[in-house]
This record gives structure tokens, C-alpha cells and sequence, in this order.
């Protein structure tokens, strides 16, 4: 996909302003993910200009309910709008991990997916064509197709993905620049630490010898320094 095209395909979609929750039901008392007002607020994103893939290959990071309710907070349901089954995201979203470090089998899974906001089973559907600004755009059928469509043009267009030194979250790697090995400076200092974790030590236990330690008529115990 050329750059142009990448710029016409986008996601319209809907997103619940009040968040959304994980509740059980039926007799078997099957997880679904719902939102929690009738009134959604639309979006509308070119691809890769958030990188949502990203998002939600990065959503695993945290446990259950809680990586799941982050994502679809900020984005919305995978395939439909009104509820969603908790194991079809996970599964969705391990598809997803799988293709980002070359499982094809996984990508062809992942473009296979979807029930479109028309509710369609089956499958994914084509992208719906319309004009934007007197621009012919590709809407994606749902958000789980648009983040397979990002993966294969981030592919295509020169972006790669590589994993924290850190904390292992998946990063865009632009083949064009200095690569970024880390989320931020937060995880490029725990990285350093570990990294150097004997030698601060060695520092540590050092400066512990060098210290003198009195105890004050209050019995307040005072740190004193005493020259190498």
C-alpha cells in the first residue's frame, strides 16, 4: 500500500464516552464486554495515525478485565458496537501479538475476523467506500479489521515492531531514524539497573561503609560522614 492509500483507509467507529464494564450472562454465564450509555461518540482516524494495533497488542500487559477495559475505553469494541465476547477479544488480541512477530497463520486469522457494525458473521466485510471532504476515503468495517489493515501497511510502508529492552510492550520501529529499544525513561532506567545492578550495589555497600552512625540525647539516630 502506498502512502495515499494508507491516508484513505479509516476507521469510523463509535466510542462510549461513559466507558464500558464486563458482565456475565445467559445460563452459562458468558462473559461480555457492553457499554454502559446509549449514546456513543463517533471517531474518525486515518491508519497508523494512533497506531491502535499497537494499543491493543500492548492492552496484554495488564491482567484480565483490567487490560481489556483499557483499551476498549479509549477505542471501542473490536467488531460490533453494542457488546462484544470477552473470549473473542483475547483471542482477537493474541492473533494480533502472533502476526506482529510473523506468525502468517495468525495474520490470516486476524484479517478473517470481525462482525461489522452492519452485524454481519463470518468474517470481516469489505471496506465501505464514501467521500470525506470531497476526498474519496475506504471506511474499515470494524476496529479489529482496521487493526489488521494497519499491521500489514505499517509492514509495507517501512515500520517495523520490536519489544521494550524493558518491560517487553511492542514499539513502532521506523526503519528510517534511530531505532527507540525503550517505552520511555522510566523503563530506560529500570533497563540501566538492570543492567548495572552489580555495580550499584558495590556503590551502595561502599558508601554504607564510609557512614558513622551516633545516636543524639533524643535518641534520634544522626548520619555522619566520615572521610575515606
Amino acid at each position: 500500500m502506498s502512502a495515499d492509500v494508507g491516508g484513505r483507509i479509516r476507521l469510523i467507529w463509535t466510542v462510549d464516552p461513559d466507558g464500558y464494564e464486563i458482565v456475565k450472562r445467559g445460563p452459562g454465564q458468558v462473559e461480555y464486554i457492553v457499554p454502559l450509555s446509549s449514546k456513543p461518540r463517533f471517531i474518525d482516524v486515518a491508519l497508523l495515525e494512533h497506531e491502535i494495533f499497537i494499543d491493543l497488542a500492548n492492552s496484554a500487559r495488564l491482567p484480565g478485565a483490567e487490560g481489556i477495559l483499557e483499551f476498549v475505553n479509549k477505542w471501542g469494541l473490536l467488531t460490533n458496537h453494542q457488546l462484544e465476547l470477552v473470549r473473542d477479544f483475547l483471542d482477537a488480541r493474541q492473533d494480533l501479538r502472533l502476526a506482529m512477530q510473523g506468525d502468517t497463520n495468525a495474520t490470516n486469522r486476524l484479517v478473517a475476523r470481525g462482525r461489522g457494525p452492519s452485524g454481519r458473521r463470518g468474517g470481516a466485510g469489505p471496506l465501505h467506500m464514501g467521500f470525506l471532504k470531497k476526498r474519496l476515503i475506504f471506511a474499515a468495517d470494524s476496529l479489529v479489521q482496521f487493526c489488521a489493515l494497519e499491521l500489514i501497511q505499517a509492514n509495507e510502508g517501512g515500520i517495523d515492531v520490536m519489544r521494550c529492552g524493558a518491560c517487553g510492550n511492542f514499539l513502532p520501529l521506523h526503519r528510517k531514524g534511530r531505532p527507540k529499544r525503550y517505552c520511555g525513561n522510566v523503563c530506560r532506567s529500570a533497563a540501566f539497573r538492570a543492567a548495572h545492578r552489580d555495580d550499584i550495589n558495590r556503590v551502595r555497600r561502599q558508601k554504607r561503609k564510609r557512614q558513622k552512625t551516633t545516636t543524639s540525647l533524643h535518641g534520634v539516630t544522626k548520619v555522619r560522614r566520615v572521610s575515606a
